[in-house]
């Protein structure tokens, strides 16, 4: 995912070495975590089966309805 991200990111002329340096000062404030990361810390949080509704690439919807 992060090679797809750059590869996005070159289109904008942002180099992988800039990049690289724009995602660690994003993590100062940003956390990242795998789409089944997220899964579980919507199940976690009481959402009995999460699931992903659309993806492409980097982008992906989801959530969880309350039964």
């Amino acid at each position: 995912m992060i090679d797809g991200l750059f590869a996005h990111m070159a289109l904008g002329g942002i180099s992988a070495s800039e990049a690289q340096a724009h995602l660690a000062q994003w993590a100062e404030e940003d956390v990242y975590k795998t789409l089944p990361g997220e899964l579980a810390l919507i199940r976690q949080a009481g959402f009995p089966r999460p699931d992903v509704f659309w993806r492409d690439g980097l982008i992906a919807v989801y959530g969880a309805f309350r039964d």
